[in-house]
């Protein structure tokens, strides 16, 4: 089985705290609730990624990843995580909860014993104690800035991380 590599959006994906003069190249979606500015730099990464492993959303969207910002980066539907629900089972990855005891408090629920990146702009030291303690698979948690969002640096220490697996 692939590796995963887990996606927030929020500060990762989009860059919610940067001033709009200070990024490029990137596409508004529009939704109901707000509007998000997504680099269009990160389709390539997110494809250099997927050749090694599988991409999951981990973001409070759930499905509308799928439907608002998949199409923004020309990519297909992901599994994600979905937090309404404790149950497990991959297809909608069922971790409950925001990283900090939403998303990581049933991660070992989902019998998660698959190597896997984690990227997300709300990760405390005390995630990864606590995933240390449930998890026996290796993993690598990378905290983006939301005033900058996903760097092509932190995309090579993933890529780095899934090749020495």
């Amino acid at each position: 089985m692939k590796p995963f590599v887990f996606m927030d959006i929020n500060g990762v994906l989009d860059p919610f705290l940067a001033k709009a003069e200070d990024i490029e190249d990137y596409e508004v979606v529009y939704s109901d609730w707000d509007n998000f500015r997504i680099l269009k730099s990160h389709k390539v990464w997110l494809d250099e990624l997927a050749t090694t492993a599988q991409l999951v959303w981990a973001s409070s969207w759930m499905d509308d990843s799928n439907n608002l910002i998949s199409p923004v980066l020309g990519i297909g539907r992901l599994p994600y995580v979905d937090l309404s629900s404790s149950e497990s089972g991959l297809s909608n990855f069922k971790l409950t909860g925001v990283l900090n005891f939403l998303k990581l408090n049933s991660v070992d629920k989902t019998k998660v014993n698959t190597p896997f990146v984690w990227f997300d702009d709300d990760f405390y030291d005390e995630d990864e104690i606590w995933l240390k303690d449930k998890i026996k698979a290796p993993f690598k948690l990378i905290k983006t800035d939301p005033r900058i969002g996903w760097t092509e640096q932190q995309k090579n220490d993933a890529i780095q991380f899934l090749s020495e697996l």
